[in-house]
């Protein structure tokens, strides 16, 4: 059977081109608020019988410390505390150098 020549057209199995089908909204949809990520406060405190000292204390003292030693406090990046019960003391590093003990 011969095939009708409107199926074997090319036109024939064009879909007819879309119009716009919807307009857009007018309300434009706002991108969604990232909310500040807040540090918060941190404080510890360090209690060995009955005293209580303070990190920020601590950190002084190792500034000290690191003063005596005859280096500049200016020069202060980064500052460790290890704190030993067991001694009863604060081991104090100053930028990965050890500087000394701090009797609790």
């Amino acid at each position: 059977m011969p095939e009708s020549k409107k199926a074997l057209s090319p036109m024939a199995k064009k879909a007819p081109a879309k119009k716009a089908a919807a307009k857009e909204s007018p309300e434009k949809k706002s991108a969604p608020r990232k909310r500040a990520v807040k540090t918060p406060e941190i404080s510890v405190i360090v209690e060995h019988h009955n005293r209580q000292i303070g990190t920020e204390a601590i950190a002084e003292t190792a500034k000290k410390l690191w003063a005596l030693a005859g280096h500049d406090v200016a020069e202060v990046k980064k500052i460790e505390l290890y704190v030993k019960q067991e001694d009863g003391a604060v081991y104090c590093v100053v930028n990965g150098e050890p500087v000394g003990r701090y009797d609790l």
